[in-house]
């Protein structure tokens, strides 16, 4: 059984009070000072009105002694409640204020926790719908809900303490009396508790829901589909879709509210009936003579005040529920892997360590047998894949759209295990090697790269977090990737803020952010794998062959470079390019062709072009945008004219 399933087994008080420890468990690592001075505060805020009480009974006794008879007036017991209510005043005010801070700084610690785990998780299991709700409840109610646990719990705490007091009086004078508390209070508790476990199941039922409604707000409000959102006239027509949802929660919270208003009407009918049961045996008892006026105070008093603490415990027990049912799902989120002090930021650098256990004599990337599908899905989006990438080679990569060409990089990145066939990294399965040892060694430029809306520098050193604050680095691989330009003209160049929704920050261009994309991936001049998917797609064509020219230096670099030392490693780098525009394959090694999932073809360029295969069918297609319709030249891309001319003749001899 999983730790989510036996949480959900438990019954409700167990698994609040299992909550209540975990939440003070937390509240104790991210504040343990203020954890225990509220405790204290607490206990005291608790017990002070029982003993008010008893005091009071005291000075009224007193008082009717004092009238009839010789006794002193009890003015020394008006002190001492007086003291009493004074403490209990201090106690509740410093409670409020330790409670707020205690509730900040847990708050900032779970939230901060659940990103720390957040980034442990695989892309599977962030693709998966259930993982994505979990993540999306527990950062929506991150700050609130275990804090109000906590807080809740405390005030348990102290409604417990003051009902044993309370409880302890009625007792001394009546045992049955006490037994009618207890059975009045069942039906309010129930209620409670019972309501709050079917909100939190409602809230479950709804996740898919919210998700839809969250995604039309992003939509209706994100500037990057605005221009369409306006050009289609989509507004009135997302509108509509969310109110629709929202008509529909609206109408189940209503529906769950008035079962809880009606049922809860019929246990406060029980409480009051209970009550007045009470009142009339006190009455009659202090009558007859069995209680005392005193007595017969501080009997309707505690009688009063315990219904009272119990209808506050059974209201914070059913708020509880909700709060419990969040704090378990999050031990079970946080738990699922141990969570670490500190997250190291240069977790993903190079280490002298690292490079140094990397073998001698590299053999590459080798693919055998691989077949992949997505959880979820039926078909697989690879499929019998065998392949390699030597060190130092540069490797291209076509295919049609949805052909597999990026889920390639997925698993040769470890972000996905193979379903079937194994991955071998110098002769080591995949698998088998520490992960992120193997992250250093990667430098990717993903097709649907981030966009950082934080600094030029940020976006370009966070590829290299340890060289993050290295300016001249930065400069460095920003050169590399032909975008120094732009940003020299830039109003604070390596610190301007990109994303306009940020107050006097700039948005680029398509291209303009694959080249920082680009030079996020050439900042990491220690890795030994180079992958680009699509470097090309948005940029222009004097910016493609550049791009081109940087590949050749990136395998072939000057013998300046190589005796500075700074980029002697990349002599046996190793290049995978994946590219829709042929032209830039022309130099590449090999060129793999893959087609629904499978690998049909591989050779070099010349080589795919004679054999007459998808290769060069894909070609010829792209060829012809720079032909005229009668089959003439008009104007080609670099590359693409002699390549093109070298074939027919070849294939004419």
């Amino acid at each position: 059984m999983t730790l989510r399933e036996s949480r959900r087994s438990e019954l409700p008080i167990i698994g609040l009070f299992h909550s209540g420890l975990y939440v003070a468990k937390l509240s104790k690592t991210a504040a343990p000072s203020l954890t225990t001075i509220l405790m204290v505060l607490t206990l005291v805020s608790g017990a002070t009105p029982a003993a008010v009480a008893w005091v009071g009974k005291l000075i009224l006794d007193g008082v009717i002694e004092a009238k009839s008879s010789a006794s002193p007036t009890p003015y020394l017991f008006i002190v001492i409640e007086a003291g009493m209510t004074g403490l209990w005043m201090l106690s509740m005010r410093a409670s409020g204020t330790v409670r707020t801070l205690l509730g900040l700084r847990l708050s900032e610690w779970v939230r901060d926790s659940i990103l720390r785990q957040t980034t442990k998780l695989t892309l599977a299991e962030l693709e998966v719908p259930k993982v994505h709700d979990q993540i999306t409840r527990l950062r929506k109610e991150a700050s609130n809900r275990p804090v109000a646990l906590l807080q809740r719990s405390f005030e348990l705490v102290r409604h417990a303490t003051s009902l044993l007091s309370y409880g302890a009086l009625i007792i001394a004078f009546s045992g049955w009396l006490a037994v009618l508390l207890v059975i009045a209070s069942l039906p309010t508790l129930f209620t409670e508790v019972g309501f709050a476990k079917r909100q939190f199941q409602l809230s479950l039922l709804r996740s898919k829901a919210n998700r839809e409604r969250n995604y039309i707000e992003n939509v209706l409000s994100r500037e990057d589909f605005a221009k369409e959102v306006r050009l289609y006239n989509l507004g009135d027509t997302l509108v509509s879709r969310f109110q629709r949802i929202t008509d529909g929660l609206l109408t189940d919270e209503r529906k769950l509210l008035q079962k809880k208003e009606l049922t809860y009407t019929a246990a406060s009918v029980v409480s009051t009936g209970a009550f007045f049961t009470a009142y009339v045996w006190i009455v009659s008892e202090t009558i007859t003579g069995s209680l005392s006026i005193g007595e017969m105070t501080i009997m309707l008093i505690a009688f009063r005040q315990s219904q009272t603490s119990v209808s506050n415990s059974a209201a914070n027990l059913g708020t509880m529920y909700g709060d419990h049912l969040y704090v378990a799902d999050l031990r079970s989120f946080l738990e699922s892997v141990k969570l670490e002090t500190h997250l190291d930021s240069t977790r993903f650098a190079a280490t002298p360590e690292q490079q140094a256990s990397r073998a001698p004599e590299r053999s590459g990337i080798r693919l055998e047998g691989v077949r992949f599908r997505y959880p979820g899905s039926s078909t697989y989006a690879l499929d019998g894949i065998d392949l390699s990438i030597p060190p130092g080679a540069l490797v291209g990569v076509v295919g049609r759209n949805g052909s597999g060409k990026s889920t390639l990089v997925k698993l040769i990145a470890g972000f996905y295990q193979p379903t079937e066939g194994t991955i071998w990294v110098d002769d080591k399965r995949l698998d088998s090697i520490d992960r992120q040892n193997f992250l250093s060694r990667l430098a990717i430029l993903f097709q649907d790269h981030a966009r950082f809306k934080f600094t030029v520098a940020d976006n370009i050193g966070f590829g290299n977090t340890s060289r993050l604050q290295d300016e001249n680095e930065i400069w460095l691989a920003a050169k590399k990737a032909y975008a120094s330009d732009f940003i020299e003209r830039l109003p604070r160049k390596l610190s301007t803020r990109l994303g306009r929704s940020f107050e006097g920050g700039m948005d680029l261009s398509g291209g303009q952010w694959q080249k920082l994309a680009l030079a996020r991936a050439l900042i990491r001049t220690e890795a030994d794998y180079l992958i680009l998917d699509e470097p090309t797609a948005a940029l222009d064509a004097l910016s493609e062959q550049q791009l081109l020219t940087q590949l050749q230096s990136q395998r072939n670099p000057t013998e300046k470079d190589t005796h500075s030392g700074q980029h002697a490693q990349l002599r046996n780098r190793s290049v995978l390019l994946i590219s829709h525009r042929l032209a830039t394959l022309q130099h590449a090694d090999v060129v793999l062709v893959l087609d629904k999932g499978r690998l049909v073809e591989q050779g070099t360029h010349d080589q795919l072009i004679v054999r007459d295969g998808l290769y060069s069918k894909l070609f010829e297609a792209q060829a012809s945008a720079y032909t005229g319709f009668d089959g003439h030249r008009s104007t080609f891309p670099p590359g693409l004219q002699t390549t093109r001319s070298a074939s027919q003749t070849t294939e004419g001899t």
